[in-house]
């Protein structure tokens, strides 16, 4: 019996063991993924309006900075970087506050994020970006789709983008 339950407890460290490995490889997966998106995209909002995004690695590959530049609004900025096993962001939005989001999903083509914790947030009724779920079509065509909450509402708002290529004459 005793032999039984080492082995059991040696079956069980090794799952755990494995399951840890195998999220920090799927945050590092999609981590690459965000990389990938290096460049310039362009498209509609889902209210009809124009939006540019720009993604930019920096800080010697450890940090992707992402810039989005609506026709008529703010320019905002969401840092995406890993943080020992999980991939997180942190957007500063042109509401004033700073959401710091964790990725939580594991699909292939998607990668979703969820609310971790928010800076500059002085009621949680304020307005506030709550989720964004990243699907990426193929190379050149990606959809956000981002979640803003306040007063309890949720309000989704996607973004779907294409990858702008200069033309050479």
């Amino acid at each position: 019996m005793r032999h039984f339950i080492s082995i059991l407890i040696v079956l069980f460290a090794f799952t755990l063991t494995a399951s840890r490995v195998y999220a920090g490889d799927d945050a590092a997966g999609k981590f690459q993924k965000i990389k990938s998106l290096a460049g310039e995209w362009q498209g509609k909002r889902g209210d009809g309006k124009q939006v540019t995004v720009t993604y930019e690695v920096v800080s010697n590959g450890s940090t992707v900075m992402e810039r989005i530049i609506p026709e008529d609004e703010p320019n905002m900025v969401t840092m995406y970087h890993l943080d020992g096993q999980n991939l997180l962001m942190t957007h500063y939005c042109a509401v004033n506050n700073q959401p710091r989001m964790q990725s939580v999903s594991s699909e292939d083509d998607m990668i979703k994020f969820e609310l971790k914790d928010i800076t500059n947030l002085t009621q949680e009724s304020d307005g506030h970006m709550e989720k964004l779920a990243i699907t990426f079509k193929d190379a050149d065509h990606i959809t956000h789709l981002w979640t803003f909450k306040e007063d309890g509402k949720e309000q989704a708002m996607p973004f779907d983008l294409e990858r702008h290529t200069m033309s050479m004459k």
